[in-house]
């Protein structure tokens, strides 16, 4: 009969790492319609698409993969100087901005996420079988306090989210900080399931990892 101890050692052999948006939760604008809401709260209507530009100046957007000295709280005052520029185009006032920030982040917190139907019996399933599953997410330092108000703390042993580490994925240093901070050993089982054949496929295979494609939105 196998003790906490061999069951625990024995799950260190079989690590699953799990993308979040477009693998357990479906594709979303959440960076965009975070800040559309925000602007709207102060009376501001901006064209979506001009949204989505500002937004896209997120680190793992435009190949910023490595920034170890810009992670947590410092990594939101950066987003909040690019926010600014933005507000600044649109000749919103300068006492607008600091507010604006602050709500932009709140709706990230609260921005109503829905998990594709079969997600959590897929992790539980996974568990059964004997697999460790972690979060690895490109993904906002606020993150952890999102998966505690849906109830998802608890489906992972670990989260590594990018910008908590200063790393994002396809950088190899966030896969190797994750695989030696999970026991992963060279005889380990260890998967990579994500959405993005470059950022969770091809870098995943790259440091060693199996890989699992949750193919829709990247069909084509």
């Amino acid at each position: 009969m196998l003790t906490t101890e061999s069951r625990k050692e024995n799950s260190m052999h079989k690590v699953l790492f799990w993308d979040f948006d477009g693998t357990l939760a479906l594709p979303n604008e959440a960076y965009s319609e975070a800040l559309d809401k925000a602007l709207r709260v102060y009376g501001y209507v901006v064209p979506f698409d001009d949204i989505r530009r500002c937004t896209r100046v997120i680190p793992w957007h435009n190949n910023q993969t490595k920034y170890p000295h810009v992670t947590g709280e410092p990594w939101w005052e950066t987003l909040y100087g690019r926010i600014r520029a933005f507000t600044e185009a649109w000749n919103i006032p300068a006492e607008v901005h600091t507010p604006l920030c602050h709500r932009y982040r709140e709706e990230l917190r609260a921005y109503p996420y829905r998990l594709f139907d079969d997600a959590l019996d897929t992790l539980a399933e996974c568990r059964r079988m004997g697999y460790a599953c972690h979060l690895l997410s490109n993904n906002h330092p606020d993150l952890p306090l999102v998966l505690e108000r849906m109830g998802l703390t608890g489906e992972f042993e670990k989260q590594f989210i990018g910008s908590l580490y200063g790393y994002d994925k396809p950088c190899m240093e966030l896969y190797r900080y994750a695989m030696e901070s999970t026991g992963a050993r060279e005889d380990s089982e260890v998967w990579m399931i994500g959405d993005n054949p470059h950022l969770d496929i091809k870098a995943a295979k790259e440091a060693g990892l199996h890989t699992i494609w949750v193919g829709h939105r990247y069909a084509q």
